[in-house]
């Protein structure tokens, strides 16, 4: 999605550059700094015709300041109340705003969830997408997640030979044995009505602690790798990472 052409200050007190497509500005545009629609078209036939599906970030929690969804229908019941989630200790993380200038979507709302799950369904029917990872899942209401696994499956799956994946993206803590709190708000989005699976947050904490710091032994990990098998299930598409653009690289740790 299109993403804001200035600078804003975030995290650190730090300048940013906006066209990393997380500060959604125009959510039926591409971002012109990636190229245009007809150019992802082409991406993702030319990954299908070598046999690659094609899978995008998906921001449905919030937009940027100068959106449309925000500057039609901020006083509409569109968003919740302003609160900055770093100063609130990311609590309620339904409500709450990942920064001043980026409204958090209310998707208590028929409305936005109708109008955000559209924009979805946009973007997989025009550029023939495989999925999405969708971003921030614990920061959004299930109503968006019911309503988008609905549609997919009665407009695009039951009509196509192919599944369409939903994979969420939760940041939690490490494995708690398969009775800890981080494991179970991961699986409370999992199931056939909602996503596929996750990122495996539980265990990134333990592969970091494994095979980069070493401050836990190998047959430790795999007593981890066999519980979460058994804790998520077979069905279950959760995908092991070594870290990503919020954490440390694994090579620097």
């Amino acid at each position: 999605m299109d993403n804001p052409d200035d600078c804003v200050v975030g995290t650190g007190d730090k300048t940013y550059t906006a066209y990393h497509a997380y500060f959604p500005s125009q959510t039926l545009e591409t971002e012109p700094r990636f190229g245009s629609l007809d150019d992802l078209r082409s991406l993702v036939a030319s990954a299908h015709n070598r046999g690659i599906r094609v899978l995008v970030d998906l921001v449905a929690n919030h937009v940027y300041e100068t959106a449309s969804e925000w500057t039609e229908h901020g006083s509409d019941g569109w968003f919740n109340p302003k609160g900055i989630c770093k100063e609130q200790g990311w609590e309620p993380a339904e409500t709450c705003w990942f920064e001043s200038y980026m409204p958090d979507l209310d998707h208590r709302n028929d409305e936005v969830v109708e109008h955000m799950t559209e924009v979805a369904l946009y973007w997989l029917r025009e550029a023939d997408l495989d999925g999405f990872r969708i971003d921030a899942a614990k920061h959004m209401h299930r109503n968006f997640f019911y309503t988008l696994r609905h549609k997919v499956s009665d407009r695009i799956t039951r009509h196509a030979d192919q599944p369409l994946w939903m994979v969420g993206e939760t940041f939690t803590g490490g494995w708690g044995g398969g009775s800890g709190t981080e494991e179970a708000l991961i699986a409370s989005y999992i199931g056939p009505e909602l996503l596929d699976g996750q990122f495996d947050f539980t265990l990134y904490w333990p592969l970091r602690d494994a095979l980069a710091l070493e401050s836990q032994p190998l047959s430790w990990l795999g007593e981890v790798l066999v519980g979460t098998y058994a804790y998520y299930g077979p069905d279950a598409l959760m995908s092991s990472f070594l870290g990503n653009h919020d954490l440390p690289r694994f090579i620097s740790l």
